[in-house]
């Protein structure tokens, strides 16, 4: 792409963001209706360019021999049917996309974000080394910080009372502590406002030199 194109789709880039940010500040107006009206159209067209580009690498690679392949494209050639009288049959790419999903994402899931980060935690705390390129303070305040979490976490009748009114009831409001804090750092309404902002100063940045 020519040095102009970028220069001029940064401009319009810049101008979207601008109307998207000024809603931080006033009300949803004319600006704000015009920039979110521009992102979901680019959005679904853009999606829908890329599915037909998939559809067809996928038609192209099942015409020359791999034949398995037809079944995605006919599954997702069911989903369309939702439209016509014959919607159940959209039920089938509904389960087997939700059967596959589930059975390839579970033990991934539960390996890299549960086992793996006790095992991680664990690790740093006992034997006094760091990890992740943390200290080893912040080992620990993780560890901590996740034992406490699963204590507020634990509902039944035999270790609820404990974590909650027992001797231990402090892990409890700890956890809860610990929670608000996450929410508060990966909350929508602040992380995107920040993550526009520095896009839009990157922007202005790479086309007059400034900010």
């Amino acid at each position: 792409m020519d040095p102009t194109s970028i220069i001029i789709l940064d401009v319009a880039a810049i101008f979207v963001e601008l109307c998207m940010f000024q809603s931080v500040f006033t009300r949803s107006n004319v600006f704000y209706d015009l920039s979110e009206g521009i992102l979901l159209a680019g959005s679904a067209a853009f999606g829908l360019a890329s599915y037909l580009k998939t559809l067809g690498t996928t038609l192209n690679t099942a015409f020359a021999g791999q034949f398995l392949l037809i079944i995605p494209v006919i599954l997702g050639f069911l989903v369309f049917t939702r439209l016509t009288r014959y919607r159940w049959a959209a039920r089938y790419s509904v389960a087997m996309t939700a059967g596959v999903g589930v059975g390839l994402v579970f033990g991934a899931t539960i390996r890299t974000d549960i086992l793996n980060q006790i095992i991680t935690g664990v690790s740093a705390v006992t034997k006094a080394t760091p990890v992740l390129g943390k200290d080893i303070v912040s080992a620990l305040i993780m560890f901590v910080g996740a034992l406490a979490t699963i204590s507020y976490f634990t509902y039944t009748t035999r270790f609820g009372n404990l974590f909650r009114k027992g001797p231990i009831g402090f892990l409890a409001k700890l956890g809860i502590v610990f929670l608000y804090i996450s929410f508060a750092g990966g909350h929508y309404t602040i992380n995107t406002p920040v993550n526009m902002f520095i896009d839009l100063l990157t922007r202005l940045y790479r086309i007059f030199g400034i900010a």
